[in-house]
């Protein structure tokens, strides 16, 4: 017994084929690249500071990483304060807030934000900051 493809099958074969193909690679292709967040610390640069950032600074994140994040520490000290800025990618936590406060110690406090909402989500202009009470 002979198995006899018509030349109309061939082509619509080879279409299904094409698109079990191609379909797998144009999803791997947007899966394996992560978000898009500033990357800097303001001790390292100058030009990452709380209220702006660099452009320079928007890099992609490694695909595990699906959350920015931008950190405001504050450190007094007898005679003077330290304040500096971390924004990176971040794998999310289990916060529920956009933003939350951590405190170090009676002087010295972490302001927190996280955000997966858009590139770049991590500059100073995207998040409602408020006036934390330091005591």
């Amino acid at each position: 017994m002979k198995l006899v493809i018509s030349s109309f099958a061939l082509p619509t074969m080879a279409h299904c084929i094409m698109i079990f193909l191609v379909i797998p690679v144009i999803f791997l292709y947007t899966t394996c690249w992560g978000i898009q967040c500033y990357q800097c610390e303001s001790l390292k640069d100058d030009s990452c500071t709380e209220h702006e950032v660099d452009p320079r600074y928007l890099l992609r994140c490694p695909v595990t990483h699906n959350y920015c994040r931008k950190i405001i520490s504050a450190f007094y000290f007898k005679d003077s304060s330290e304040t500096f800025v971390v924004r990176e990618c971040a794998i999310h936590g289990s916060i529920v807030e956009d933003c939350y406060k951590g405190k170090y110690s009676k002087d010295s406090y972490q302001y927190v934000c996280e955000c997966k909402n858009a590139e770049g989500c991590n500059s100073s202009s995207n998040f409602h900051h408020q006036n934390w009470i330091v005591y």
